[in-house]
């Protein structure tokens, strides 16, 4: 088994997307008026704290296995066959999430083609919007994004020099496909994209079950 710590730069934009809430601004300022209303920040860890009912967003919990977990039977009807995955992933008490990951390679022989398939689940359901947004921000600074209507709460796809992406959250879940794959683009409505959008589809099936 191959254990694949997550990224830095990663790992970096998720605790600061999921705990910069804890940050005011002034604390001060709100204490000598109490009529002030809360800085943007302990409003955004309370609606973190305390979702809205009416959301009915999922809550996701940890599989023990990611690999069994994930469905990728539209990647391989592109790509080919699947081969032998590689799983790993931050241990469950790291942190605010529980981060796993399946790497599988599809195809035949000089023909394969990596993937990576990451799941990051907030603990005790904390839910993924803030971290999809932000991160969504930083993102479009450096890549064309294009977003995928009906996929979770929210989704887009962009391709970069190593493949496309496509980027997905629904309630305390945020799932990342990664193709490696530099002559694919995810251009919208190719048979990679659909492909990538099946497995996210299908793979939150899965973990709903």
């Amino acid at each position: 088994m191959k254990i694949r710590v997550l990224p830095v730069a990663s790992a970096a934009l998720t605790v600061a997307f999921l705990t910069s809430a804890c940050t005011s601004s002034d604390p001060r300022a709100a204490a000598d008026d109490p009529a002030a209303p809360a800085p943007a920040a302990e409003r955004a860890l309370d609606q973190t704290k305390k979702p809205n009912a009416d959301d009915e967003a999922t809550t996701y919990k940890t599989p023990a296995d990611p690999c069994a977990a994930i469905d990728d039977t539209a990647l391989s009807a592109v790509l080919g066959p699947g081969g032998k995955t590689e799983k790993g992933g931050l241990a469950p008490d790291a942190g605010p999430l529980t981060v796993t990951h399946c790497d599988r390679p599809f195809g035949r022989g000089g023909a394969r083609v990596g993937t990576a398939i990451e799941l990051q689940i907030g603990d005790a359901g904390i839910p993924m919007e803030s971290m999809f947004t932000g991160v969504r921000k930083v993102k479009a600074q450096t890549a064309e994004l294009t977003d995928v209507p009906g996929l979770g709460q929210g989704a887009y796809s962009y391709g970069e020099s190593t493949g496309p992406h496509l980027v997905a959250y629904d309630g305390n879940l945020y799932m990342t496909v990664t193709v490696y794959d530099r002559t694919t683009a995810a251009t919208p409505g190719s048979k990679i994209e659909q492909a990538m959008i099946e497995t996210v589809r299908a793979t939150m099936a899965k973990l709903r079950a």
